[in-house]
């Protein structure tokens, strides 16, 4: 009998997971004849496809996060349960990289596409990549058996002094304390600032591209203002909070 009842369960997700499939995928199809039947000119070819890999990107991110935690917004969950600033930062620059590089090959073909990508930005996807790895790394070897971090997961934490509160799931923990008594309760400074680096050197590179209708470059002041935001947001993770 328990059998047959995860075998509906299964069957029901599926059905479930297939619908919202399909529905987004007439909504991608829709954006897609929406920007085309759009009245631009050829030179703004970059713009109209780009801005339509943008749109697509943004639905996918969204459907992966609705199929794996039944959220809006589950693509920004980590493994803690929790929003997480890493995980929004590498969906931030998947996203406005890979429209920029759309919007160039469907507006010149293949061979327009730079045969080297600029040194600036493999310099901002290593710094991207970088610290996901890293931060990753510090979380795992908090979240191990026998660690002292005391980590603000769901449900009710205990304070040092005895009493507890009750933690749950909210978009403000991308830049609030995860671990120690004011988890959750007051905003980690290493994070915030990388969080506004971050958003400035985004908007930069969504500018650049929509004027210079191709894959830009990034200021190299820029990167090392971003460089050291993050390399703060990962060093400000290794101590354990109180």
């Amino acid at each position: 009998m328990a059998t047959v009842d995860r075998m509906r369960a299964g069957w029901r997700r599926l059905v479930a997971n297939s619908r919202l499939i399909a529905v987004v995928g007439v909504l991608i199809l829709a954006d897609i004849l929406a920007f085309t039947l759009a009245n631009v000119p050829t030179a703004d070819r970059f713009r109209l496809w780009a801005g339509t890999g943008l749109v697509v990107l943004v639905e996918v991110a969204l459907v992966v996060g609705w199929a794996t935690r039944k959220l809006v917004l589950g693509v920004l969950i980590d493994n803690r349960d929790r929003y997480s600033l890493t995980h929004l930062q590498v969906v931030l620059w998947t996203t406005v990289i890979l429209s920029s590089v759309i919007g160039v090959g469907a507006a010149k073909g293949l061979a327009g596409l730079p045969s080297e990508l600029a040194p600036e930005l493999l310099a901002l996807m290593g710094i991207a990549g970088g610290s996901a790895v890293l931060t990753t790394a510090v979380k795992a070897s908090k979240d191990t058996l026998g660690a002292t971090a005391r980590v603000a997961r769901l449900g009710k934490v205990e304070r040092r002094n005895g009493t507890t509160k009750n933690i749950t799931r909210r978009f403000a923990q991308i830049w609030m304390e995860e671990e120690g008594d004011l988890a959750d309760e007051v905003v980690s400074i290493t994070k915030y600032q990388s969080l506004l680096f971050t958003a400035l050197a985004v908007v930069l590179y969504v500018i650049a591209a929509w004027a210079e209708r191709t894959v830009p470059e990034l200021p190299g002041s820029v990167l090392t203002l971003l460089g050291i935001s993050q390399g703060a947001y990962v060093g400000g993770k290794v101590p354990d909070k109180g």
